[in-house]
């Protein structure tokens, strides 16, 4: 079995392949066809005739306030979303600490932190991953976690009238988070290959595609040394957390999931700390 794994650390091209995020596949047909952020002149929310609305080339709007993902993904992309999805004004703090109202024009750059490669989302552990499928509540929080200004702005969504409509937005250091001792980790983790190596659990436990059979997968442990000759790209600089109902009962243990937004692809990230020390002790693709 070690030498089964050894072979699959070696070669790069295992990381590759992820395997599917079968719940997030309306979103991902949503995403590839939507158009581009909110085009409006300044305080309004009128567009240039000539411009399409991406909802156009998605469809019936119906469907997208039954599934989160749905909606998420279109909003960000959609200036028809964003122009009726908007509850209420919307407020931000100046230098100074003063309340200053957001303008609706600046969301056309909000939620670039959504419109890469992927997304990531924070869970309390895996079985978590599942149960937000089928139970997700009626408020739902989207994070832009800034890992470098130790920084977090909330978005949050309200179902009103069976429609997702944004309706409060917050901005917190990682010291008012509930997830602040993990948040202050995992910015250091992020960026810090020595840090990171340091944190690796010994051993490492995977589970992988195994590239010698389609339908197989690997299971076993590596030693941590054995992490830097595949390590995989870690999420970094600005990532996101979509607060769908889970709870962080434990704040020693915490799955990072993170999910491709054009191909469904997927990554699982678990960090456990003990010993006052927090280490990744378990990947996942």
């Amino acid at each position: 079995m070690f030498s089964k794994i050894w072979e699959i650390c070696s070669l790069s091209l295992a990381f590759c392949l992820f395997l599917s995020c079968q719940s997030r596949s309306n979103s991902r047909e949503i995403v590839e066809s939507a158009d581009s952020l909110l085009y409006a002149e300044e305080d309004t929310f009128d567009i240039p005739e000539k411009e399409e609305d991406a909802l156009e080339e998605v469809g019936s709007l119906e469907h997208l306030d039954v599934n989160f993902d749905d909606f998420m993904f279109s909003f960000i992309r959609s200036r028809q979303l964003q122009r009726e999805r908007v509850s209420r004004d919307l407020f931000v703090y100046d230098e100074e600490g003063n309340e200053v109202a957001l303008s609706r024009t600046d969301l056309r750059d909000a939620f670039s932190f959504l419109n890469g490669e992927y997304y990531t989302v924070l869970y309390g552990n895996v079985n978590q991953i599942e149960e937000e499928k089928n139970n997700q509540s009626d408020v739902i929080d989207v994070e832009r976690i800034d890992l470098d200004l130790f920084h977090v702005t909330t978005y949050t969504f309200l179902q009103e009238k069976g429609k997702w409509m944004l309706a409060d937005l917050n901005d917190n250091s990682f010291a008012e988070d509930e997830l602040s001792d993990f948040l202050t980790f995992y910015a250091h983790f992020s960026v810090d290959s020595v840090f990171q190596a340091e944190s690796i659990a010994q051993p490492l436990t995977i589970r992988m595609m195994d590239p010698d059979d389609e339908l197989g997968v690997i299971d076993g442990t590596i030693d941590a040394l054995q992490w830097s000759i595949f390590c995989p790209d870690v999420p970094e600089g600005v990532i996101s957390n979509i607060r769908y109902g889970q709870s962080y009962d434990n704040p020693r243990h915490i799955v990072l999931q993170k999910c491709g937004i054009s191909n469904g692809m997927q990554e699982l990230f678990t960090f456990d700390k003990t010993g006052g020390r927090w280490r990744l002790t378990a990947y996942e693709n």
